[in-house]
């Protein structure tokens, strides 16, 4: 078992159990105590004994990174201890970190990291003394397959290969996340069962907001009627927001035209009624109480009924990945082998269509905002989400720079470029540079190649410099990601204290993970290109395609958003931050980053329907509310995009809520001190100044105790 997106995971396992007959008995299990107290053991005799047979060179690369057997944490009285429970027939184990606890999140996806000895004993003793007949991994974000060895085709000289002694490998996978489960069948074979997402919830009515909300709706009927009544619901207008903190939220200062302020805070409210957020977690081939926007029955049965064929060695059908929230019900039902896109018929024709949609709302929103044609942008391109979308952002890319794919007669799959004339634009070209993500990289090569063959025919084309930035420019480095074979974004040992000196050195994490240059076939280390790309880029693009997601639930979007800030912090110059929700197709919304966190508190994170969701998941409820303020705190150190009164907000709804705090301490103390120590560290630190002294008082006092 290990960390799950949109999962239950120890409700998942129960649940699977019961499916299979192996429990049947209506009391819990309690897995955080069973874990906690039962260990399996490989005593360090037969640990050598095992891996005398490896390769020498991976041995070396072993001791050489961690030292001795003796000195792993894991390690107690000459024996490897492991969290696991036995259960009739079954094994319940966590798997043991691949390397340090504390630098987890970026080793996940180290592809040069061996694992460290306890990893190694731990799977060398399911396979040769448990010896298990199948692995059944439930958890979305394993670190199986990221260690080092091949991309493709593994050998026993493979971590991944060497570990699992070939043994089958059935996977739980959320259906929304092509990407990974594409590197989990590529590189343990796994057969990976899609399950659906979480439930979606609409967001109901915010009781503060209901005279401001009147207010509004009576400006709205005044319109051309009474003027004067007009100017005067102006003021009250914008007095309730500043009551209310909104015109603090949304970054709008007194100084600005009423008119514009007006229409600003009446957007908002709009979009966050108009929000909606995965409520709860889903288990496993059950059906939660939550409503979905789909017929959902089929796929829990699916979802049960292919486990145990699977297991039984039978097989089982092949879907496609996706959202089914997005309007993919061709995706449905779920429990199916998911497989991903042929990667040379992205970017789709439909796909392409809708980029260039995108691209025009965002042109649009910039000439809103700054008055002038948007001149250059940064868009940051995900694998998954390319492969969901089958390319919806790389079209916006190539649309902003001028540029159509062309396909093949008779065939969905992209054969190259056109160049769209200045007179069909109707605009100058905007210089696109692409920061990738590993998977991307790695997925999309030919999509790299195609965006650099449209920086270098534009810049051969006869046009003025005003209308095509690329005429005459030397500088033609347009793509930056992660040095080959290294993913995410390098900087959690900089996030532990919210410092200006560790925002610095986040920037410079951010930099040096997205250092080398894509062009053609080669990558190379470019620290010098970056830099100058970032100094002049003053706009940056994050896309979100899911209806079930947001910034807030995961921190890379932190570290990737509050990382490229960081780092243009460090450099200089001003940047607009702007995140594209996509998710509908019909209405495509445009927030900045102040905007956007400013919705996802009031419609989820401080929402009580969200936070309620969470309690009947218990332990991993209570981490879920954890790590979401984990990474409003990172927004907040890096990006200064999050005010007082979001954090005041936030603070209320759990840590000033006496059932909160409640369900906390009961379930997961571990992750009710972590928020209580989080909100010390950004009180101390002058990002959070509360408007009220009792909230500061009540926070050292739950300190405290």
């Amino acid at each position: 078992m290990g960390h799950a997106v949109g999962l239950d995971v120890f409700e998942s396992v129960e649940a699977i159990l019961k499916d299979l007959q192996i429990y049947k008995s209506n009391k819990k299990i309690n897995f955080v105590q069973e874990l906690n107290t039962q260990t399996v053991n490989l005593s360090i005799q037969k640990y050598r004994k095992y891996i005398s047979i490896f390769n020498k060179k991976l041995l070396d690369n072993v001791y050489k990174i961690w030292g001795d057997p003796e000195k792993d944490v894991n390690f107690h009285n000459n024996k490897f201890k492991f969290k696991a429970f036995f259960f009739k027939n079954c094994l319940i184990a966590l798997q043991p970190e691949r390397g340090d606890f504390c630098e987890r999140e970026n080793q996940y996806h180290d592809l040069d990291m061996v694992p460290k000895h306890s990893y190694i004993a731990f799977y060398l003793w399911l396979n040769k003394e448990y010896k298990t007949d199948l692995i059944l991994h439930v958890g979305a974000h394993g670190t199986l397959e990221w260690l080092p060895g091949k991309s493709v085709g593994l050998s026993n000289e493979c971590w991944p290969e060497l570990l699992t002694s070939c043994k089958p490998i059935i996977y739980p996978f959320i259906m929304n996340d092509p990407g990974e489960s594409a590197q989990a069948k590529r590189r343990i074979n796994a057969l990976t069962i899609g399950h659906i997402p979480p439930a979606a919830m609409k967001v109901k009515k915010i009781k503060k907001w209901s005279t401001l909300e009147n207010l509004l709706d009576e400006f709205s009927s005044a319109e051309g009627l009474d003027p004067v009544r007009r100017e005067r619901l102006k003021i009250k207008i914008r007095d309730e927001a500043k009551n209310l903190g909104l015109e603090s939220d949304l970054g709008i200062s007194d100084d600005e035209d009423t008119n514009i302020v007006l229409t600003k805070i009446d957007k908002f409210v709009c979009n966050v009624k108009d929000s909606q957020f995965g409520v709860g977690l889903h288990v496993y081939g059950r059906i939660q109480k939550e409503n979905y926007s789909f017929n959902v029955k089929e796929s829990v049965k699916k979802e049960r009924e292919n486990l145990i064929k699977c297991i039984g060695g039978h097989r089982i059908e092949a879907g496609a990945s996706g959202s089914p929230f997005r309007g993919r019900q061709d995706i449905l039902p779920s429990g199916r082998n998911l497989y991903s896109n042929d990667p040379l018929s992205v970017p789709s024709k439909i796909a392409y269509d809708q980029g260039c949609k995108i691209a025009g709302e965002f042109l649009k929103k910039n000439l809103q905002d700054s008055g002038e044609h948007l001149k250059n942008t940064l868009i940051d391109l995900w694998g998954s989400a390319t492969l969901r979308t089958a390319g919806e952002e790389f079209s916006m890319a190539l649309f902003l720079l001028g540029v159509k794919p062309t396909w093949k007669d008779g065939s969905d799959r992209v054969k190259g470029i056109e160049v769209i004339t200045l007179a069909e634009l109707g605009r100058p070209r905007v210089d696109v540079t692409l920061r990738v993500s590993g998977l991307f990289r790695d997925t999309f090569s030919s999509l790299t190649k195609l965006f650099d063959q449209a920086i270098t025919i534009l810049s051969k084309r006869y046009e003025a410099r005003t209308d095509n930035p690329f005429i005459n420019n030397s500088d033609s480095f347009r793509i930056f990601g992660p040095k080959p074979g290294n993913f995410g974004v390098n900087m959690d040992s900089t996030i532990k204290e919210f410092t200006t000196n560790n925002k610095k050195k986040c920037g410079d994490a951010w930099i040096e993970s997205t250092a080398w240059s894509i062009v053609g076939d080669k990558t190379f280390y470019n620290k010098e290109g970056i830099e100058k790309r970032v100094k002049q880029i003053n706009s940056y693009v994050n896309i979100q395609d899911l209806k079930e997601t947001d910034i807030l639930l995961s921190e890379d979007y932190a570290k990737h958003q509050g990382g490229f800030l960081a780092a243009k912090f460090n450099l200089g110059g001003k940047c607009s931050t702007y995140n594209i929700d996509s998710a509908d197709q019909q209405e495509i919304k445009i927030n900045s980053l102040k905007e956007e966190l400013a919705k996802i508190i009031y419609s989820r994170a401080s929402n009580t329907s969200w936070i309620k969701s969470m309690f009947k998941h218990k332990y991993r409820g209570a981490a879920e509310i954890a790590n979401t303020f984990d990474n409003i705190c990172l927004y907040a150190h890096l990006t200064d995009k999050v005010s007082n009164n979001l954090l005041d907000l936030f603070f209320d709804a759990t840590l000033n809520n006496v059932i909160v705090t409640d369900f906390m301490s009961k379930h997961n103390p571990e992750a009710l001190s972590k928020m209580i120590n989080n909100f010390k560290k950004i009180f101390e630190s002058g990002l959070w100044v509360s408007k009220r002294n009792s909230t500061v008082e009540k926070l050292y006092t739950l300190n405290e105790k």
